[in-house]
């Protein structure tokens, strides 16, 4: 009967006002009402994060933070005790993955967390460019660990019909522990020619595919879903006009 909500951004019309938030919210259901939750040792201020329930606490990982001259792109870990109210960054083992915003993430049925694609800027010839990630990581509890902050990177091994590279697409955990994923972009710009120019406004590829992944042990398992019945034309697979936000994110003109 909870909705948390930590951080994110703040932009004016006239873009004239930028910063981001590293604030703790949680709205009950029951009273309609939003409680401010203060707590020190969070996450620093940032926005293209993302954040899941395991178990007892949330789960917050990654994210970015521009200061208008630069972007820095975050892969710290940071868990808040639902029970006790307090913060913890966790103290992680193993292959890491790379800084990145707009990245996928979920839980798995036995507690594990996994991290999947997402978006980041690296500097190639003092310009920032894009960059569209595919790899998948998990992050696993310290078995021996009874403060609950030591855990452990692996990287997952990918097989079957995975997504092309994209960001922006949306997931959902099903009851038998299937993740589906839907839809998404790429920057075609980017994808054929390499090209240094980073626009705000450059061609896109817009999809409607439907993807399951399953994630047993280290390997991920990835299905293209067959879909039947009348497609909504509103999402109908489709070259566009697309602007690009600060996380990787993509709206459609």
């Amino acid at each position: 009967g909870q909705l948390w909500v930590f951080g994110g951004e703040f932009t004016s019309p006239t873009e004239s006002q930028f910063y981001h938030y590293k604030d703790l919210w949680c709205f009950h259901f029951s009273s309609k009402r939003w409680e401010k939750v203060t707590s020190a040792g969070g996450p620093s201020a940032r926005s293209g994060h993302r954040m899941i329930v395991v178990k007892k606490q949330l789960i917050v990982f990654g994210g970015f933070h521009d200061n208008l001259r630069d972007s820095k792109y975050f892969n710290d870990v940071h868990s808040f005790n639902l029970e006790t109210r307090t913060w913890s960054k966790l103290v992680t083992t193993g292959p890491e993955p790379s800084p990145r915003s707009a990245c996928q993430m979920f839980p798995t049925p036995d507690g594990r967390v996994v991290i999947f694609a997402g978006y980041c800027k690296e500097k190639v010839k003092k310009v920032e460019k894009g960059v569209t990630l595919i790899d998948m990581f998990l992050l696993s509890p310290d078995k021996h660990d009874t403060t609950g902050t030591k855990w452990r990177w692996q990287v997952v091994k990918q097989i079957g019909q995975r997504p092309s590279k994209r960001t922006g697409m949306c997931n959902a955990v099903g009851k038998d522990g299937r993740v589906f994923l839907f839809g998404g972009v790429m920057d075609l710009e980017s994808a054929e020619d390499d090209s240094d120019e980073d626009s705000d406004d450059e061609e896109g590829h817009f999809f409607n595919e439907l993807y399951s992944v399953s994630v047993e042990g280290e390997r991920a398992t990835w299905h293209l879903v067959s879909l039947t019945g009348k497609k909504d034309s509103n999402l109908i697979e489709k070259k566009g006009r697309r602007r690009k936000d600060k996380d990787g994110e993509e709206e459609e003109d």
